[in-house]
């Protein structure tokens, strides 16, 4: 399954002639869990960064129950992506 990323945006962010890193210092890559994650980790793979899959909503994981602990959620696993990048 393609995960929606057009492909235009691709060749913006991969150019041919440099990586992510070098143009964007990309560090992490953020994919909801319903995606196929072939295309960011090949991304992922290339130019260093991590890829994340965080919770889009309420429920993603059990302990999940409201939008506080949503946010808590994705902020940590933001963190700690960042983090592990350094």
């Amino acid at each position: 399954m393609w995960n929606r990323v057009p492909v235009f945006r691709l060749l913006q962010v991969i150019p041919l002639n440099s990586s992510v890193d070098e143009r964007e210092n990309c560090k992490v890559i953020l994919v909801e869990p319903y995606f196929d994650l072939k295309t960011p980790n090949s991304i992922g793979a290339q130019t260093g960064a991590k890829v994340v899959q965080y919770l889009p909503s309420v429920g993603g994981e059990k302990d999940v129950t409201d939008y506080f602990k949503l946010f808590d959620y994705d902020i940590n696993l933001l963190t700690q992506a960042f983090q592990a990048t350094q």
